[in-house]
């Protein structure tokens, strides 16, 4: 039998490796033993090093490593890095010279949402590359990691083309 460690639904179909609700990997449920995770004390101060460290408690490696790819490229392709606010830590990629406001938030429960910054056009790209559907929204839209995380390399590749039109840089 197998688990989804995020929402605890179990598979009695071994040939199953991901959950069918969030797309979380599954793990082989070893009934003898059981973990017991304490919740973690909220950080004095949000930093990179924060953030990683409640990914890691939070959601899976891949979703993980996912969130460090979207930040390790967001600078490349001109993209300010701002401290979100809210319960869990995370950035807020902003076009380093718009007045528009907050293009995209990643936070350490790999949750990615979408800012007033990319209504229209851009969130069209956006869910395009995704191959989800983004509705009208005022003031963010929340697309889950199970939406993102598998598509991560063609999410990188709209930030690039989205840079280089909404002024970022030109890689």
């Amino acid at each position: 039998m197998k688990t989804c460690s995020r929402c605890k639904r179990q598979y009695r179909d071994d040939s199953f490796n991901f959950c069918l609700d969030d797309g979380t990997p599954l793990t082989f449920d070893n009934r003898g033993s059981t973990t017991i995770r304490m919740p973690q004390p909220q950080p004095k101060e949000c930093n990179r090093e924060t953030l990683f460290s409640q990914a890691e408690v939070n959601v899976s490696p891949s979703e993980a490593k996912a969130i460090q790819l979207i930040l390790d490229a967001a600078p490349h392709f001109g993209f300010s890095l701002k401290w979100g606010k809210g319960k869990t830590c995370g950035y807020m990629l902003q076009d380093s010279g718009a007045k528009k406001g907050s293009l995209l938030s990643i936070n350490s429960k790999a949750e990615l949402w979408l800012g007033k910054g990319v209504k229209g056009e851009i969130a069209a790209k956006v869910a395009e590359s995704l191959q989800i559907d983004v509705p009208q929204f005022d003031h963010w839209f929340l697309i889950r990691s199970n939406d993102w995380v598998p598509k991560c390399g063609r999410l990188l590749h709209v930030l690039g083309v989205l840079a280089y039109e909404v002024g970022g840089s030109k890689t």
